[in-house]
């Protein structure tokens, strides 16, 4: 009797005779372990587009997002363009934003240098060069855009393509500031040559 109790007790564990695997003895036919049910039901969901993997049309979203987006009346697709726009915009503008720091590294210690020689009657350093000249005004009237555009950018990327323009927007309704004290030259690919060079070789590289 003993041993007919231990013999259904493993049974019941699922682990009577039957094959062998990694982790030890198998049960087969009822006695299937939990762990095996469970990753056919995964496997289930998966095939269904419901497991987290991508939809059933192979979108990049997945199939339980496209489900949820389509319930709340929205095309997945669309979605999925958005977003994929934004990346790249968000690229692009992190690009800018490389431009636009080396801008100013290089030239906020010469504007600097100019304010303290103004500034100072003790302090006489030798004149800029007309390149450093034009880096030093340029570092100065960027400065405070510099300093607005860095702080949303951080605090938004990588959605800054999406939040940037309702920051624009709120400026332009509320005549509080203008599209110029936000978003720096540097990142406008009409006026700075350097981003539209740097964007088309990014994309050739791709």
């Amino acid at each position: 009797m003993g041993a007919g109790v231990w013999r259904l007790g493993r049974e019941a564990a699922g682990v009577g005779g039957g094959e062998k695997t990694r982790w030890g003895v198998r049960g087969t036919g009822a006695t299937r372990t939990g762990g095996e049910r469970g990753g056919q039901a995964v496997r289930a969901r998966t095939e269904d587009g419901d497991g987290g993997g991508e939809g059933e049309e192979g979108g990049a979203l997945p199939g339980w997002v496209r489900g949820a987006i389509e319930r709340g009346g929205k095309d997945p697709s669309e979605v999925e363009e958005t977003i994929e726009r934004t990346k790249r915009e968000s690229e692009a503008m992190g690009i800018g934003m490389e431009i636009l720091v080396r801008d100013m590294r290089r030239g906020l210690p010469l504007a600097a240098r100019e304010v303290a020689k103004e500034k100072l009657p003790f302090y006489d350093p030798p004149p800029l060069s007309e390149v450093q000249a034009r880096q030093a005004s340029r570092a100065r009237e960027d400065f405070s855009t510099f300093f607005v555009f860095s702080f949303i950018f951080l605090n938004t990327i990588p959605w800054t393509p999406l939040i940037l323009p309702l920051v624009v927007e709120l400026g332009e309704r509320t005549n509080l500031y203008s599209r110029e004290t936000v978003i720096p030259s540097q990142l406008d690919r009409g006026k700075e040559r350097r981003l539209d060079l740097l964007v088309k070789r990014r994309k050739r590289q791709l």
